[in-house]
């Protein structure tokens, strides 16, 4: 059986900054959120009303399980997505804090110590160490070819003359004897009678 193979993502030494910020935001919002979770506010009526109060707390615990989601999930897949919607979110939060403090000056010193904790992360990743990690998780080897089981490599070797030519082999899995590759244009695959191992053969 002939097959493209799946792509595969470039996986590199996690940056544990990253998960400083995962765990950091995720206890800022469960203490931002702890006095719904104690009943002390908002209460019932407000949160199952249809009021502006009532859909704005809803909007915001989606826009928190999605963020839950995003620093774990997507953090850890190096996923763009994860970054820009954390960005997003924060300037959100930004907003709401700002908008907290100056105009219903609703706990403004609470508010005014989150603002500076999402400045603070904010400004972290647009940082270009943290940009380029989640770059990193975008890139991809290209596909590979497969053929009953078999994965195409190809290795680059010196000849006796000095000269450098592409080398092409199958294997059952994976190797870093060679990288996993396209089968180029030009070549047939032939079954090795003795072994059972696929070859590529130049057409002629």
């Amino acid at each position: 059986m002939i097959t493209e193979g799946d792509r595969m993502p470039v996986r590199k030494p996690l940056n544990y900054g990253i998960w400083v910020f995962t765990v950091g935001i995720i206890l800022l919002n469960l203490y931002y959120y702890y006095p719904v979770y104690t009943g002390t506010y908002p209460n019932m009526d407000l949160i199952f009303s249809f009021t502006l109060l009532g859909v704005l707390f809803w909007v915001d615990i989606v826009l928190t399980v999605i963020l839950i989601i995003a620093a774990t999930y997507g953090f850890y897949y190096r996923r763009r997505w994860a970054r820009w919607y954390v960005i997003f979110y924060l300037l959100y939060v930004s907003f709401w804090a700002i908008f907290s403090m100056f105009v219903i000056k609703w706990q403004v010193f609470e508010h005014y110590i989150y603002l500076i904790f999402y400045v603070v992360f904010l400004v972290y990743f647009n940082l270009s160490f943290v940009r380029e990690y989640f770059q990193d998780g975008e890139k991809e080897k290209p596909r590979f070819f497969t053929y009953n089981g078999y994965i195409l490599h190809k290795k680059e070797i010196e000849t006796k003359s000095g000269k450098k030519r592409i080398f092409y082999f199958f294997s059952k899995n994976i190797t870093t004897r060679g990288i996993p590759c396209r089968k180029p244009e030009g070549y047939l695959v032939l079954i090795n009678e003795k072994s059972g191992v696929p070859y590529l053969k130049k057409e002629e």
